[in-house]
């Protein structure tokens, strides 16, 4: 198994348990809540985020006409995000609470488990 295959199945297998985790409501808004009551847990998870963004970033940036490019999309995207949650921490929990109020996180849930499905499928089998 090549690189983008072992990040695919690792990103792939995360998204999953986040996305099914989101449908649990209850759970997921005391867990966002306590995120955004905590400046520290803030911190270390944006710092967290954009370690595990330059870790797949380093390992795999190729931009290529195939599936694999969801692997470097994603990492560029999660160094990205992390960056924005450690430098801008009021900013990302405004987003976080306006998330929780609408129907996005539903949305949100559906989306990575289809995700992180494809991930697997194509990096177990590709």
């Amino acid at each position: 198994m090549n690189i983008a295959n072992t990040l695919a199945v690792l990103i792939g297998s995360a998204l999953v348990i986040v996305g099914i985790t989101v449908f649990n409501k209850s759970y997921f808004n005391a867990v966002m809540t306590d995120l955004a009551n905590s400046k520290g847990l803030l911190w270390l998870t944006g710092l967290i985020t954009f370690v595990m963004g330059t870790v797949i970033v380093a390992l795999y940036d190729v931009w290529s006409a195939d599936w694999r490019v969801i692997v470097t999309l994603l990492g560029w995207l999660t160094v990205i995000k992390g960056a924005v949650i450690t430098l801008f921490p009021s900013s990302m929990l405004l987003f976080y609470r306006r998330f929780l109020s609408n129907h996005l996180l539903t949305y949100s849930g559906i989306y990575a488990v289809v995700l992180g499905g494809l991930l697997l499928f194509l990096g177990l089998t590709k």
